[in-house]
């Protein structure tokens, strides 16, 4: 399972890694890991991500919530 979300500084996504771990990553570059998406979007949602252009700018509005991110099957 994968999603993502189109921003201004490039596409988020967040994709299944194992039992229970999930990546967030933006482009070809991975941001972190978490237990859950839900997490993982969270912090693109506060501004948290490790990305400084992103976190840098809180001008970027983000989804809430992962329901609201694309889901690719």
């Amino acid at each position: 399972m994968v999603w993502i979300y189109r921003s201004r500084v490039g596409t988020f996504w967040i994709r299944q890694a194992g039992y229970a771990r999930f990546v967030l990553g933006i482009g070809e570059e991975a941001l972190g890991t978490y237990g859950s998406p839900i997490l993982a979007a969270d912090d693109v949602y506060t501004h948290s991500t490790g990305y400084d252009r992103w976190d840098r700018s809180t001008s970027y509005e983000a989804p809430e919530s992962l329901s609201e991110w694309q889901r690719i099957a």
